[in-house]
Parts: structure tokens; C-alpha cells; sequence
């Protein structure tokens, strides 16, 4: 069997699979057959390669090649080891979820990992209390590309802007022109979870006009902010069709119930247990964790920062403070 990369969907690869392991493909979420080819997400292909092993199935990758266990060099010794990982993953991958709890870094591994990239052009999306800190973040860990930085305050800044990186609220998104983006990052990326939301719309038109090749990173805390299905969406701006239609996902990984008042005469709540270390293993592959328990002991007890938040033009600061 061989295993090769889909050159029509990026992060798939594509076989013609033995009749012995098509039990284990269609049970596979985001796999997808046409013509007799098989679609196999790439986190699942180290799995597909281990069942055909397992039945004696010679494939032409091994794993190793699949799961991209090559060395990148060139990381600054000064990072957390989990911002180390973190940036290691970025240049592997260029697509990849940071899920570090707040304070432990997102944006500086994000940065790090696109100074050593050599990215240019750069969007950030986030929500708008958080555009100054970007700015301040650019300062930090790469003050050479500081200046370069552009804060999109108004609908007509960001149709016009030119300037190499932009930063702009999710609001403003549907705003900016689409471009030849090294690289996009979704600050907050839970912000668009909900595929049918104007900011998740404005968010899948700006990906899907640069280059499979550039990097995009999605930053949260929190990827599931209530229910698994807020990972769907964020997923499938990631990684396109990685994760199957909503409806495959909630029925292969959330618990469902009868409820007369839903359109379909059903509900779909929590994680279903049977298949929780079967999602954990694929986000894996998906994304870089961290925990205030992994730097336990790295980082100080007490860490200040300052957030600068400018007041809306509506609020008059001098007649609040008379």
C-alpha cells in the first residue's frame, strides 16, 4: 500500500487501500473516497499504517516520514522548553493550534517562530482590546519588525493599508483585502468556533486566498469554550475537511440525546468517553499544549502586566474623571 501526499487537499495523503483495511478507513473521520481513492488526514495516516503493519500490509512510508519527526534548528535558547516546542512544531507544520494557558506565551512563540521563518507579511486577527499588546509583543520579541507594524482602526484604513503587517480586530476583518500573507494568525481563535458567524465567514475568505504553504496559527486557551464541537470549525480553517462535515464529527466524537424542540429531533452535548483518547491523539498532531503544571517551576510566582486599553471614541474620559 502507498501512502502519498494529496496534491489537491493539503494535509491529506492519498492510497488505494486493500479491501482488508477498509473497516479501519471508514471508520476514520475526514477520510474520503472518489473514484477508489482514499482521502486520509494526515493524523490519522500513522494510525492507517500501524492496522496495515498489523495485518501483515507492506506500505511505502514509514512512520517516522508520517508523523514529521525531522529536527529544526536554529531555536533560541532563551525560550521556555514549551515555547521551544511550540515554535519547533510551527516551522514543521506552518499549520498549528498554540494552546497554552494564558500568560504562557502564545505570541512570543508565534513571533519567534516567524522571525526564524523569515516572514514578511504578516495578519493578525484578534479582538480589538488586544491590538495594542500586539504591537507591544512586536516590540519584545522582534523589535526589527516593529516598526512595520500597522494597528487597522477603521474600515477604510484596512481596505487601504499597505503596510507589511497588520493588525486587526475580527470586526474589522471583512476589511482587508486579501493579500499574498506569509503567514495569518487568529489571535483568540475561539472567536470564530461558530462557522455560520460573520467573523468566522470573514476569517475562512482571507485563508482561503493565500498560499497552502503559508503559515497559519491559531492562538487560544480555550478551544472548546463549551461544547466539542466549537474544536470543528477551528479545525476546519486549519486544515480544511480535516475533521469531515460537522454532522460526521459530532456524531463520531459527542454524546447525543432525543430533544423534540431540535430540528433534527436530536441534541448533541459533551465528549463522547468512547472516543475521547481517539480526539485527544488527533489534536496532537493538530496542535502544542502547555499547562501551569508542565512550568511549574519556570516561571515566576507573580507575573504583571500591563495592558494598555484605549477608551471608544463614545467615552468621554476628562468628564468621567471631573
Amino acid at each position: 500500500m502507498n501512502l502519498t501526499p494529496s496534491t489537491i487537499r493539503a494535509g491529506f495523503y492519498r492510497t488505494v487501500a486493500p479491501d482488508v483495511l477498509l473497516p479501519v478507513i471508514t471508520k476514520i473521520v475526514g477520510a474520503a473516497s472518489r473514484a477508489g481513492v482514499w482521502q486520509i488526514p494526515f493524523d490519522q495516516a500513522v494510525r492507517l499504517v500501524r492496522e496495515a503493519r498489523a495485518r501483515g500490509i507492506k506500505c511505502s512510508y514509514d512512520l517516522t516520514a508520517l508523523a514529521q519527526k525531522n529536527t529544526v534548528t536554529g531555536i533560541p535558547e532563551a525560550l521556555y522548553p514549551h515555547q521551544a516546542r511550540g515554535v519547533e512544531r510551527i516551522l514543521r507544520q506552518k499549520r498549528l493550534m498554540i494552546n497554552f494557558k494564558p500568560g504562557l506565551g502564545k505570541s512570543a512563540t508565534a513571533l519567534t517562530a516567524l522571525k526564524i521563518a523569515g516572514a514578511s507579511k504578516i495578519l493578525i486577527a484578534c479582538p480589538a482590546i488586544v491590538r495594542d499588546t500586539w504591537a507591544e509583543q512586536f516590540e519584545l520579541w522582534w523589535p526589527k519588525a516593529s516598526h512595520e507594524v500597522e494597528i487597522l482602526e477603521s474600515g477604510k484604513q484596512a481596505r487601504e493599508s499597505k503596510s507589511p503587517i497588520q493588525v486587526v480586530s475580527y470586526e474589522l476583518l471583512d476589511q482587508v483585502q486579501p493579500c499574498d500573507w506569509h503567514a495569518i494568525i487568529l489571535d483568540e481563535s475561539h472567536y470564530v468556533k461558530t462557522a455560520d458567524a460573520s467573523r468566522s465567514k470573514s476569517a475562512a475568505r482571507i485563508l482561503s486566498s493565500i498560499s497552502k504553504d503559508a503559515y497559519r496559527l491559531f492562538l487560544t486557551g480555550t478551544p472548546i469554550a463549551n461544547e466539542p464541537i466549537d474544536l470543528h470549525n477551528q479545525v476546519n480553517l486549519l486544515w480544511p475537511g480535516l475533521f469531515g462535515e460537522l454532522y460526521d464529527f459530532r456524531r463520531a466524537y459527542c454524546q447525543s440525546r432525543d430533544n423534540p424542540h431540535a430540528m433534527s429531533g436530536k441534541e448533541w452535548f459533551g465528549l463522547h468517553p468512547a472516543r475521547a483518547a481517539e480526539l485527544s491523539e488527533r489534536l496532537s498532531y493538530l496542535s502544542v499544549t502547555a499547562t501551569e503544571k508542565e512550568v511549574e517551576g519556570l516561571l515566576p510566582p507573580v507575573n504583571f502586566q500591563v495592558v494598555r486599553v484605549r477608551p471608544s471614541r463614545a467615552f468621554n474620559l476628562r468628564e468621567y474623571l471631573d
